[in-house]
């Protein structure tokens, strides 16, 4: 995975935050504990190589992943064009494990291809309704046209 930054982006930090509602201070007490007089946004801007166990805890208390601070590179963002595949054809962004790729894409174009054949089904049932409408127009037009003549 690539990604656009080498640091944290405290910026990311700050959006959080203000999502959940919590203050700076509020973080820096969590992360350092009550007594602290450290303040996590500023030592993020003013020494942003923190160490990975403090990263891991800023992300769990924040409940976000790790990659978010960072930024992925455009065209590493979810590309399901791609799969990334670890050992036996085990897709490792599904949620099904042991399926076999070109089962799934000729699972994919089949029902492709019943949804056309359903299409044109719908088509073929709309001119035949179109049909029978026209036809039962055209009888009731001679009847009442032959009961006028009758009287």
């Amino acid at each position: 995975m690539m990604y656009k930054r080498e640091t944290p982006n405290y910026d990311v930090v700050i959006e959080v935050l203000n999502k959940i509602g919590m203050t700076e201070r509020q973080l820096s007490k969590l992360m350092y504990g009550e007594a602290t007089h450290r303040n996590i946004i500023k030592n993020l801007r003013e020494k942003p190589d923190i160490r990975s166990s403090t990263l891991v805890r800023l992300c769990n208390i924040l409940c976000i992943p790790i990659d978010s601070l960072f930024g992925k590179r455009d065209g590493s963002e979810n590309n399901t064009d791609i799969p990334s595949i670890v050992g036996n054809n085990n897709v490792v962004n599904s949620h099904h494990i042991h399926n076999d790729i070109t089962a799934l894409k000729a699972e994919n174009t089949a029902l492709k291809m019943l949804n056309q054949e359903k299409d044109r089904r719908i088509d073929d049932l709309k001119t035949s309704n179109q049909t029978l409408a026209n036809q039962v127009n055209l009888l009731l037009e001679k009847l009442g046209h032959n009961q006028d003549s009758n009287e």
